[in-house]
């Protein structure tokens, strides 16, 4: 599908507008408008984005707490706050936000950002098919299957064995 994004802003013909810009990028797909921090929070768990975009001024819960949340949810997703509050870009930030842009909106900018998100993105996707992750309840390993010499699993551990070394995982 490529980039999934989720628009959060309460003001309609702003969150209508955000989406048409996003999706002018190729590879991109806006999966969800929302209104309000709580229902940016329930989307998420549902379309499982890869970007959301965060209005700060919403009913409810504002866009810096539902982003603060679902950060502890979700540590990978990446935020950009598309706002009219310049004040509140230092928290943001803190925050771990990709970019910070302000009202009026800049099309060519919002096209710059989403174009870096999805090149980024592509990057990871493409790092993690190299990859496997080996999880236990107390581990995770992640490792290259051309490093894997053998796995055996016996009395509740599992030995992976690499051309360097044997990592024990207890399941």
């Amino acid at each position: 599908m490529g980039l999934k994004v989720l628009i959060a802003d309460d003001d309609p013909a702003t969150a209508a507008y955000l989406k048409k810009v996003i999706e002018e990028v190729p590879g991109v797909a806006v999966v969800s408008t929302v209104r309000d921090g709580e229902e940016t929070i329930r989307q998420v768990e549902i379309y499982q984005p890869d970007v959301v975009f965060l209005d700060i001024d919403m009913p409810g819960m504002n866009g810096l707490d539902a982003a603060r949340e679902l950060a502890e949810m979700q540590p990978g997703l990446f935020f950009v706050f598309a706002t009219a509050f310049p004040e509140y870009a230092l928290e943001a930030f803190e925050l771990y936000s990709f970019d910070y842009i302000l009202k009026p909106f800049d099309e060519a900018r919002i096209r710059r950002t989403v174009r870096r998100l999805r090149d980024r993105f592509c990057k990871t996707q493409n790092r993690r098919k190299e990859l496997i992750s080996i999880k236990s309840t107390k581990h995770k390993l992640v490792i290259h299957p051309e490093e894997i010499l053998f796995i055996e699993s016996r009395q509740h551990k599992i030995l992976i064995k690499n051309g360097e070394r044997r990592t024990p995982c207890t399941r």
